[in-house]
């Protein structure tokens, strides 16, 4: 099974601890290795078995801090890195989950907005029924509570009125359009 996020984060952690410790190692390795050199070059007398030991015991401390560095940081990396894939992961989830929201959001507003009859379709009408204007005696109506009813009746008007019928009426209560 899978590590989770949080055991991530903590390795993550860790290994960067681990890392930082693997630093301060080669630092105090050098730091051994120059106070040697330093000791022996101002003429201090430093027993062979300290001289000696001493330098081994920087060697080690830089080779293990670079060994250190090397392997948890790159351990670090990985879990990092599995991190930022989970991430992304779930970012394209959501992306993928708005997109989807915002297509129903699309869909209900479809459903539940007003009607409207576009310009081009006004023309078309208006212009198809041109020729039976001087016949037409007009009565549209509307509910009278309802405000998209109203507007819409209006709509249906003006097609009439561009077409030239002259003779029509409109009613706050719903009755049925006569012609």
């Amino acid at each position: 099974m899978g590590k989770t996020d949080d055991q991530l984060r903590s390795e993550v952690a860790t290994n960067e601890s681990r890392a930082e410790l693997g630093a301060w190692g080669v630092v105090a390795g050098l730091v051994l290795e120059i106070a040697l050199a330093t000791a022996k070059s101002l003429g201090y007398h430093i027993k062979d078995d300290v001289e000696n030991w001493g330098t081994v015991l920087a060697t080690c401390l830089i080779t293990i801090g670079v060994y250190c560095e090397i392997h948890f940081g790159r351990r670090s990396s990985h879990a990092n890195s599995e991190l930022r894939q989970r991430a992304d992961a779930r970012a394209a989830k959501l992306e993928k989950e708005a997109a989807d929201a915002r297509g129903r959001v699309a869909d209900i507003e479809r459903e539940t907005s007003w009607r409207h009859i576009s310009e081009e379709k006004s023309a078309q009408i208006a212009l198809s029924i041109a020729p039976l204007t001087h016949d037409v005696d007009l009565l549209v109506g509307y509910e009278g509570t309802d405000s998209e009813s109203w507007s819409y009746s209006f709509e249906i008007s003006k097609i009439f009125v561009t077409a030239g019928i002259s003779n029509f009426r409109r009613t706050g209560e719903y009755t049925a359009v006569a012609i």
